[in-house]
């Protein structure tokens, strides 16, 4: 499913299940996809400014260049993701995804 510069912003996708689509550049800014699953999905420097994220898991998916200011990561996990240049500036986050994030970034220096 290629929904490439799509805007589905303030939507709500809580409990979705994202498999395999093409989501580079979408908005999806106030979003709440509150414990989705995302699997195998290219989300390429698509933005999640504000949306809620907590409980969510990313699985396999290229979220490089995502925009995740202010959203909430609480909970949120990241399994075998690519995160290169993202960004959680104010972002709300649980310790294990604040350690992820940290981690990552420490790596990447």
């Amino acid at each position: 499913c290629s929904m490439v510069e799509c805007n589905c912003s303030g939507a709500n996708m809580d409990h979705a299940n994202i498999s395999g689509a093409t989501l580079i550049r979408a908005d999806m800014s106030g979003a709440t996809l509150k414990g989705a699953t995302i699997m195998a999905t290219d989300m390429e420097d698509a933005i999640l400014t504000r949306a809620n994220l907590q409980k969510a898991s990313f699985i396999s998916t290229n979220l490089g260049g995502v925009d995740f200011s202010e959203a909430n990561l609480k909970n949120t996990s990241f399994k075998d993701c690519t995160l290169t240049d993202s960004c959680t500036e104010d972002a709300t986050m649980s310790t294990s995804t604040q350690t992820l994030f940290d981690e990552f970034y420490s790596e990447s220096i």
